[in-house]
């Protein structure tokens, strides 16, 4: 499965397919429409699986209406409402644009293509389109059926539906009712009436546009307290009406919420800074994610040569100005929950009769410039700026440019990011240890069809924009997804060590002579620069519609080629379209310059669907691949499976699936994994894989552990797997009772271990505001991995019984035997104080373990380093023969490290038998030297 996203989809799919279905949770299924945003979009969202269930009809329309708009028509949106659509503002510096002239900027932010629709035309130059159907003075009855329409009268609906069937919008934006108020026309006993009238209003909106997006607001406050009780009132029954309205495409945007009194001008009309949060209101409704707002003035702000200024055309009745000298500047303090990509939308003016710049910097970050074009002062356009923020508070800095530039505000919005992919430079000389991550993101705030870069200096904590790549063939609408990151590790024909590949699908969409490919480019310079070098596979022949070639992954071979692989849907034409998929391969012995042929490495035949392959090198020299197993008859759909290779090159039968790795519960990871290699005991070093879901052996999803855990395997992924706990946190979520929500929330992140293998930084995706309409981007995190040194889940002082992974028998102390020197050995667990043990805080990360019974603490024989020695109890005191590190495998599972040998707490040969012995052994990740600690 893969999937390119447009903003704010809920399910939908590529062509022809209605979702992602499956067995286990059985896919989605009634779930949610489409919202509004995939019209912004080029095309809709992909989602290749077999056996999903049909597409719902108004999706397939907006499919139709989404095709259209990647031909490269523009969004028809209709502003719909009364003065304060119109525009209507007291100062007279809005120039009646009202929140048009925000909302459009946005748009052209953005680079989205936008037609706003009405009979009416007005607003400021710095509104470049000044269609809209506001009308002042005008009530809900007045907007159905024309001016002349007597109070409360709605048994026409001429007025509005000739406005929409001649506009044609696909999304209409609706606030109306204050005039209703204002005018005392039968608001009724709590705007009971007033509320029926809008109700009736929607339904003519929507039945004269009814493949239209209409979002209905709650109306602005009043300054008169009577009438905002009314206000009030009324904006409480417009929830409801918006829930009540059938098909899923009317939207409640609570606009109140975002315009204070304060932002009143005249007791009714919004100020020009209130328009601005109604625009921004807007727009992250139609986008799906709502935008956190920081004024220039804000107290947590730092002027340095700059002034605050009064004046009720700003965001918050003031602005900062006077940033005129050479080393002016104001330095915002912007917070955000979480770290990642952002846009920044930088409203700012200048009145010096040519473009202004500001130097912008992002926590010490690279400066670098944002424009606004001179509209006047107070006459403010919107620059838009992307970045990387951490958590919290972050320092943005806006400094004097080339010339004289006021600032109002700072808003911040997750930007839009799908397959995280991450990698540790090891060949890039004093680069060395930096981290580069990258994102397929959108260079219009719609479908995917760029890809961004990030470095960081400091082991993941904070990352910068560095570089992008922006391919032609993936532009006017044809889309790119599924990136894939590698760093060559030798030179590889001309490319010398140290090159940056990266490879992303292109031509996915169904337009006009689309021919898919996977498309290579090069970085010489730690992605700051990008070239084509070459397409690794081109679709062969004519492709069905919803086909292509999908999800590159590089690896190098024993031999030192260079493979790329892939999911291929264009092997088998004679099969149902979308209903198979293989993983296939090609080889490249010139640094990626030149192909050999396609081989399949998995292929099940029609109707399975292999994909998503992920691929790496283990410490032994061995490889290792993770991929999801689909297919419509398949009763585990989507369940990720493994393989391995000695060398890079022969992967077993392609009729072979492999194993499937499976935590101590027998619980299973679905859905779009990712692998990782960390330091480990074994000569295979600990994999750590993450998918979309965990399900338990009888297909269940598991909610305590999807999205929030990853599982840890040994041996090369041959050993025991442990789930533990995900540095960044994406709890499930579905969109329909029994459903899977796999097109966003967790969906192939990308794991990154520390050199040292005791950190890990995880980028995952996830879905932003409304669970079901909000954006899909990335987050950044970092945090401990369980199993490489901490104790986490012990609590010194408690007793414990350890319970041997391996025989389900008990450390033991012996029948009777307290006194010294008395071994210890593994018995049926019993319960009793003989097999309770007190973990003991000995300093440095070590613990004793004191025997419940005799007081005791757990011995190495003879103080011995040897292999094979046998443990004891013995009294307690400051031998290091006694102190073991206690590390945490996840899920309560432990191993036990002694400090005088760094040898493993191990079973001899794993033996199931009561008395049998416990040793110390060389330490291997296997279950005889893994223990479940359970309180005692």
């Amino acid at each position: 499965m893969r999937l390119f996203f447009t903003e704010r989809s809920s399910n939908g799919g590529r062509p022809g397919n209605g979702g992602r279905g499956g067995g286990g949770g059985g896919g989605i299924a009634g779930g949610p429409p489409f919202a509004l945003v995939a019209l912004v979009s080029a095309a809709v969202l992909l989602v290749a699986l077999a056996g999903s269930p049909p597409a719902r009809p108004h999706v397939a329309a907006r499919a139709a209406n989404v095709a259209a708009a990647g031909a490269g028509a523009p969004l028809r949106v209709m502003p719909l409402g009364d003065s304060i659509t119109e525009g209507y503002d007291e100062s007279t510096l809005g120039a009646d644009g009202g929140y048009r002239t925000d909302l459009w900027q946005l748009f052209q932010a953005d680079g989205r293509a936008v037609d706003l629709v009405g009979s009416q035309s007005g607003g400021p130059a710095r509104l470049g389109d000044k269609g809209h159907e506001g009308h002042g003075g005008w009530r809900v009855d007045h907007i159905a059926g024309g001016p002349s329409t007597v109070c409360g009268n709605m048994s026409s609906g001429a007025n509005v539906t000739g406005w929409v069937t001649a506009a044609r919008p696909d999304a209409v934006l609706l606030h109306i009712g204050t005039n209703d108020i204002f005018q005392g026309c039968a608001v009724g006993t709590g705007s009971a009436t007033l509320a029926g009238r809008l109700s009736k209003l929607i339904d003519y909106i929507t039945g004269a546009a009814p493949s239209a997006d209409v979002y209905v607001a709650t109306i602005t406050p009043m300054a008169d307290i009577a009438k905002n009780a009314q206000v009030d009132a009324y904006n409480a029954r417009i929830p409801g009406i918006v829930k009540s309205k059938a098909g899923g495409r009317v939207h409640l945007v609570d606009v109140n919420a975002a315009v204070p009194v304060a932002d009143v001008s005249d007791g009714v009309h919004p100020t020009n800074g209130g328009y601005s949060k109604m625009a921004a209101r807007w727009y992250g409704s139609l986008t799906g994610a709502l935008p956190a707002r920081t004024e220039a003035e804000a107290s947590t702000s730092t002027l340095h040569k700059a002034a605050v200024v009064q004046t009720i055309n700003a965001s918050g009745q003031r602005k900062v100005g006077h940033i005129d000298e050479a080393d002016s500047h104001v330095e915002l303090s912007v917070r955000v929950p979480t770290a990642g990509p952002y846009r920044l939308y930088v409203r700012g003016a200048n009145g010096t009769g040519a473009s202004c710049t500001h130097r912008l910097t992002v926590n010490g970050g690279a400066a670098r410039d944002v424009s606004y074009p001179s509209f006047g002062w107070d006459q403010w356009s919107i620059a838009p700026a992307e970045v990387w923020l951490r958590a919290g508070a972050n320092a943005v800095r806006l400094a004097k440019g080339d010339c004289y530039a006021e600032l109002d505000s700072v808003d911040a919005v997750a930007s839009l990011a799908m397959y995280p992919r991450a990698i540790r430079l090891a060949h890039a000389g004093a680069a060395n240890g930096r981290i580069i991550a990258s994102l397929n993101t959108a260079s219009a705030g719609g479908l995917t069809d760029m890809s961004r870069f990030y470095e960081s200096a400091d082991g993941g904590a904070t990352f910068q924009p560095v570089g992008e790549v922006r391919d032609g063939e993936a532009a006017e609408g044809r889309g790119s997804c599924c990136g894939s990151l590698f760093e060559l590790p030798a030179q590889a024909g001309s490319l010398p060590a140290g090159t940056l590949l990266w490879g992303t699908t292109v031509g996915m969409v169904g337009t006009p002579g689309r021919r898919p490919a996977i498309r290579v480019w090069q970085s010489p310079d730690r992605g700051r620069t990008w070239s084509y070098l070459s397409s690794c596979v081109v679709a062969e022949g004519g492709v069905r519609p919803s086909e292509g070639l999908w999800e590159p992954e590089f690896s190098v071979t024993a031999q030192g080629d260079l493979n790329c692989y892939f999911s291929d849907e264009t092997r088998y034409p004679s099969s149902a379209e979308k209903s198979t998929q293989v993983i296939s391969v090609v080889t490249s012995a010139d640094g990626g310059r030149t192909w050999g042929p396609r081989r399949a490495v998995v292929d099940l035949g029609a109707g399975e669907r292999p994909g998503m392959p992920t691929v790496r090198r283990l410490p032994s020299g061995g490889y290792v691949m993770a991929y999801e197993l689909c297919g419509g008859a398949r009763p585990r759909a989507c369940e990720v499976h493994q393989k391995t290779s000695a060398d890079g090159i022969g992967w077993g039968g392609p009729g072979e699936p492999g194993t499937v790795p499976r935590d101590l519960d027998g619980n299973a990871l679905f859905h779009a994994p990712t692998l990782a290699v960390a330091p480990g005991a074994s000569p295979g070093g600990r994999l750590l894989m993450v998918g979309g879901l965990v399900k338990n052996p009888s297909g269940g999803i598991l909610l305590g552990q999807s999205g929030r855990t990853i599982f840890a395997g040994t041996e090369g992924g041959a050993g025991n797997w442990s789930p533990v706990e995900a540095p960044v946190q994406v709890p499930f979520s579905s969109t329909a009772p029994g459903g899977e929500e796999v097109v966003c929330n967790n969906y192939s992140s990308a794991l990154l271990p520390s050199a040292d293998g005791t950190r890990l930084l995880e980028i995952a995706t996830k879905r932003i505001g409304d669970p079901n309409r909000g954006r899909c981007t990335a987050v950044f995190g970092s945090g401990p991995v369980p199993g490489t040194g901490d104790a986490s889940g012990v609590s010194p002082g408690n007793p414990y019984r350890l319970r041997s992974l391996a025989s389900g028998k008990c450390l033991d102390a012996g029948a009777g035997s307290d006194p010294a020197a008395a071994p210890v050995q593994q018995w049926a667990c019993n319960g009793l104080p003989r097999q309770d043990w007190r973990p003991a805080d000995a300093g440095g990360g070590h613990f004793q373990l004191v025997n419940r019974r005799s007081g005791k603490c757990l011995d190495l024989r003879t103080g011995s380093t040897e292999p094979g020695v046998a443990v004891q109890q013995q009294a307690c005191g400051a031998a290091d023969s006694q102190r073991w590190r206690i590390v945490n495998v996840g899920r309560g599972h432990y191993t036990l490290v002694s400090k005088l040998s760094g040898l493993c707490l191990d079973l001899a040969a794993g033996s199931p038998a009561d008395g049998a012995k416990v040793q110390q052994w060389t330490c291997n990740d296997r279950s005889p030297q893994i223990w479940r600690l359970e309180a005692a």
